[in-house]
């Protein structure tokens, strides 16, 4: 091959790659542009409204036991949104009205049982209101969140919940994923690297300002390409003392994970993979690691054509390293109907759950739901 054969396949090869990603931050910045309805825009501030929308129903075969069937609402939220004072602050608000009707906790107890698939955990009778926040964007690429909300997590969250690929969110973040809280976060975006940086009163899902101590969250992603990035954090939490036998315990909770995201062909093929551990040390044990809870989710989804999408996912969570026979698996396969992107599909997902105790006991589960959000 030529020099100048070889100068003209690298120059298409790399315009290929432009005309990639310059395609797919257009679609991210026209799913952005859509998202909402202004009801008010003035030099002072902004009003946006959105609602998210989803009814649900949920079939599931257990062994030695009598199959359920429920059809309910999942989700019923009211989103406000808009800026002040030159775009410089900016708010969230979120209300729900199916909140509350929901009633698991984070497995913060140690429990062995893998968690059921619900929309996500909630306290009952947990206020309408979900999240309040102000964004502070004075720091040029750097925004200051106060308030209470999803803090960054991981990819799953915080993220939209009308576009979580499957019905359900990842069997670990069920069991060790930190929800909503009172937080203060700085996050500085470039192009190539993100920092997160925050300060948290730690779960569980409440509205008190409880720990004294607080929690901290590092976290760093690294975007080489448009089309893919990887990040890592690091969370320290400092759960409340608690009496036992008369002697107060302290511990220090620490949370680490990562997290790799490719999509291309303009975001219709997705490959997500995420993993999490916490691990508990305190005085009693002389703060050594009693058995550290892991877990893992690796997701793929192609959009066959404009309108159907198929998925599918593999989840693993063990409560504690240090005991044999608790681990928990689910394999998912699910297709969605994009009749209009993320603002109206219809998702059907089937679960197979098994879960080790003395023998590995296995059953099924089937989500269908109807979602709209704009």
């Amino acid at each position: 091959m030529t020099t100048n054969t070889t100068r003209w396949v690298c120059a298409l090869a790399a315009s290929c790659l432009v005309a990639h990603a310059t395609r797919a931050q257009a679609e991210e910045n026209k799913a952005k542009a859509v998202d909402g309805i202004n009801l008010v825009t003035s030099p002072h501030g902004s009003v946006k409204v959105g609602f998210v929308l989803q009814v649900g129903m949920d079939w599931i075969e257990r062994p030695q036991a009598a199959d359920t069937f429920e059809i309910k609402p999942t989700r019923a939220r009211l989103l406000l949104s808009g800026f002040v004072i030159d775009r410089k602050i900016e708010y969230f608000l979120q209300f729900d009205g199916v909140q509350g009707l929901q009633s698991i906790l984070p497995d913060s107890a140690g429990e062995k049982r893998i968690a059921s698939t619900k929309a996500e955990p909630a306290s009952p009778g947990v206020p309408f209101l979900l999240d309040m926040t102000l964004l502070f964007k004075f720091i040029p690429k750097t925004t200051i969140k106060v308030g209470r909300y999803l803090s960054q997590f991981m990819y799953m969250m915080p993220r939209n919940t009308a576009d979580l690929y499957m019905i359900s969110y990842p069997l670990v973040l069920y069991k060790l994923g930190v929800w909503r809280q009172f937080s203060i976060e700085s996050m500085t975006e470039t192009r190539y690297l993100d920092v997160i940086v925050g300060l948290y009163n730690g779960p569980p899902n409440n509205w008190g300002d409880d720990n004294k101590y607080k929690d901290y969250n590092l976290k760093i992603r690294v975007k080489p390409a448009p089309w893919i990035h990887v990040g890592a954090f690091v969370w320290v939490g400092m759960p409340r003392a608690t009496a036992e036998a008369s002697t107060k315990l302290y511990a220090v909770d620490v949370t680490y994970g990562g997290e790799i995201y490719i999509h291309f062909w303009e975001d219709r093929v997705k490959l997500l993979a995420e993993g999490l551990a916490r691990s508990r040390l305190d005085h009693l044990s002389r703060w050594r690691d009693s058995g550290t809870a892991y877990g893992l989710y690796v997701h793929g989804s192609v959009q066959l054509t404009r309108q159907f999408e198929l998925l599918g996912r593999f989840d693993f969570f063990d409560p504690s390293s240090s005991v044999r026979s608790d681990m928990g698996y689910w394999v998912t396969g699910g297709v969605n109907w994009l009749v209009d992107g993320i603002h109206a599909k219809l998702s059907v997902n089937y679960i197979y759950k098994l879960e080790e105790t003395r023998s590995f006991v296995g059953w099924s589960e089937v989500l269908a739901q109807a979602s709209l959000h704009f």
